[in-house]
């Protein structure tokens, strides 16, 4: 069981590729869900200003947003050897490249803005997957919709790549299912390697162009177009950041 918060689908996804590449298993099931229980919780994201108080819906990464919606859900996938795929003649969606990963361990839902700790965590799976800025095709934020999460993954994703990722686009899916926390990271992943295998992207709702400030320009229509390595990012409450890297098989 792994629990890092809105992060736990992608340091899962690395537990889950470590027990392989280490020779303990030949394949492993990532699974999370989320099922949204209890009021509490809800209030606290009110009281902290995080939930949405309009009915406009998600706006990630737009300077109008209000917050998120909660959603509930849940994905599985399978990471296996590629021996052991090419045994079971198994459909192949993706390879996973690699990722990298870091906790800040400085507030539990401020990320620490100063020390832009997530920069480093996407420059280091850059160079662990042995991906160049200038191959990703898409990118996957984690985009909460709230200024101060979305403004430092923009701030950070920018000094990571600078101009380099020019053939880029960017997605977020959260305002088609809400904000589905701990299951967050699973699903946008699966939804990330459909994209790829269907080399079509999905838009992101709501989030106008004038008032969009991604570093890299967001589809908001559904956009047919080559999709051969993602980048993949999840920055969890209590500073857990994650950067995944796909790329086509």
């Amino acid at each position: 069981s792994v629990h890092n918060a809105c992060s736990s689908g992608a340091f899962a996804i690395e537990v889950a590729a470590q027990r392989i590449r280490s020779g303990q298993a030949e394949v492993m099931i990532v699974v999370g869900g989320e099922s949204f229980d209890t009021g509490v919780r809800l209030e606290w994201f009110r009281r902290l200003d995080l939930y949405a108080h309009d009915s406009e819906g998600m706006r990630p990464f737009d300077s109008t947003s209000s917050g998120f919606y909660v959603g509930e859900g849940a994905g599985a996938m399978v990471l296996e050897s590629a021996a052991h795929a090419a045994k079971r003649g198994a459909t192949l969606y993706a390879t996973y490249a690699g990722g990298a990963f870091a906790h800040q361990g400085w507030k539990q839902t401020i990320p620490d803005v100063r020390a832009g700790r997530l920069r480093g965590v996407i420059e280091s799976a850059l160079a662990t997957a042995g991906v160049r800025a200038d191959e990703i095709d898409l990118v996957v934020p984690h985009g909460a919709s709230t200024a101060l999460s979305d403004g430092y993954e923009a701030a950070c994703l920018k000094e990571a790549l600078g101009s380099r990722a020019e053939r880029a686009v960017a997605t977020v899916f959260k305002p088609h299912v809400g904000h589905m926390l701990a299951a967050c990271g699973v699903i946008e992943t699966i939804a990330s390697l459909l994209a790829m295998k269907h080399q079509s992207v999905p838009g992101t709702l709501n989030s106008n162009r004038r008032t969009a400030f991604f570093p890299v320009p967001l589809v908001t229509s559904q956009t047919d177009r080559e999709v051969y390595t993602v980048l993949k990012l999840s920055t969890g409450f209590t500073g857990h950041d994650a950067a995944l890297l796909f790329r086509r098989a």
